[in-house]
């Protein structure tokens, strides 16, 4: 057993009389063997709050001597410092119907160091996290208040409310309108991710109809794709139904993806929605005729204010604008819905984002 390093071995009689001690116990608790030797374990390493708890096992290895113990314990060293240590106790019979107890103890200081460190860079993660959600939610009230005026008055502006506005003027109405709804864009997503990352956002969890939501934002979405002759088509199987979602963050989800696809098709591609059941799970697919991404730029794709650049000859006929926010949002509401996204591309052709969710609940399925 002295060959055993970091498990400190005590062998006592009955009476706790100690009749072993290896070499791991001298360095643990402090004692040499030959002052070990001979006296009781409960004077040496078991602190007067614990002597009792140590006697019981004792006492129940005495009426059965099959009985094993195994449990956390705080020891106590030569030195009077106290240790927390993991230890098992177990009967040997010896001759003459007697019996000696083994204990075997590992020392758990590191661990329960380490355990206290990622506690409290946990609760600095989460202080952290609540002060950026709180700075978030206030800065974005305040901004977004006079930035909600600066667009409503820009697009009466535009419309001619006030008068009209020679040519000129119609056009930086326009460009103060674009840049304000731009802005609060991503303010507004900002704040989400915000609240997803630090657990904040709940979900109101419905049964919706998949291919109904599907159909409403391809609907919603073809006037503006038509603009550069971009179609968009739903692929729906016919056993696809019901899902139990938050409808509202579904269709945020679909929105950014959909409006992905239509930023970065080329004019006159199609995009096809499609939607199938997987087993449990409600999969959901936006295919474009794109500019497709590169292998490498894969794994930049949900981190936020993260984008990627297409082919140089397309990128200059007209510009990618984004927060870089968007998929990195879609990751979070599908990941708390407790599904899974992923991504297939062919660099210069197509990219296909897809999202699953659970058919279920986690609620429902508990209580199935």
């Amino acid at each position: 057993m002295d060959n055993v390093p970091e498990v400190a071995v005590q062998g006592f009689d009955p009476d706790c009389t100690v009749i072993y001690w290896n070499t791991a116990s001298e360095k643990m608790y402090g004692y040499p063997k030959n002052e070990a030797m001979g006296k009781k374990l409960t004077e040496l390493i078991v602190p007067c709050e614990n002597k009792n708890d140590f006697l019981n096992i004792v006492g129940s290895m005495q009426k059965d001597r099959t009985y094993v113990s195994a449990s956390e314990n705080i020891f106590v060293t030569k030195k009077g410092e106290k240790i927390p240590v993991f230890s098992s106790y177990s009967a040997v019979q010896v001759p003459e119907d007697q019996f000696e107890i083994f204990s075997m103890e590992i020392d758990l200081t590191e661990r329960k160091r380490m355990e206290q460190t990622l506690l409290e860079a946990k609760e600095l993660s989460e202080a952290s996290n609540n002060a950026k959600s709180t700075f978030l939610a206030g800065m974005s009230h305040e901004i977004r208040t006079p930035l909600n005026a600066i667009i409503g008055f820009s697009d009466l502006l535009i419309e001619n409310f006030a008068g009209p506005l020679n040519d000129k003027q119609m056009k930086y109405a326009k460009n103060i309108s674009i840049s304000g709804k731009h802005l609060l864009g991503l303010i507004n997503d900002i704040l989400d991710l915000s609240k997803a990352e630090a657990g904040k956002m709940e979900l109101q969890y419905e049964k919706v109809s998949a291919p109904l939501i599907v159909r409403e934002i391809a609907e919603v979405m073809r006037p503006v794709a038509s603009g550069r002759g971009i179609t968009i088509s739903t692929d729906i199987e016919h056993g696809a139904g019901i899902v139990e979602a938050d409808s509202g963050k579904l269709k945020q989800i679909l929105y950014n993806l959909i409006g992905n696809a239509s930023k970065f098709s080329i004019d006159g591609g199609n995009i096809t929605v499609r939607v199938r059941v997987v087993e449990e799970f409600m999969q959901f697919e936006v295919e474009d005729e794109g500019i497709g991404i590169k292998e490498e730029d894969l794994p930049k794709l949900f981190k936020p204010f993260s984008q990627v650049d297409g082919p140089t000859e397309i990128i200059t006929e007209k510009k990618h604008e984004g927060t870089g926010l968007g998929l990195s949002l879609v990751k979070k509401l599908v990941e708390l819905h407790g599904g899974n996204v992923w991504v297939k591309s062919e660099y210069g052709k197509y990219s296909i984002f897809g999202f699953s969710l659970p058919l279920q609940s986690p609620t429902e399925l508990q209580l199935d």
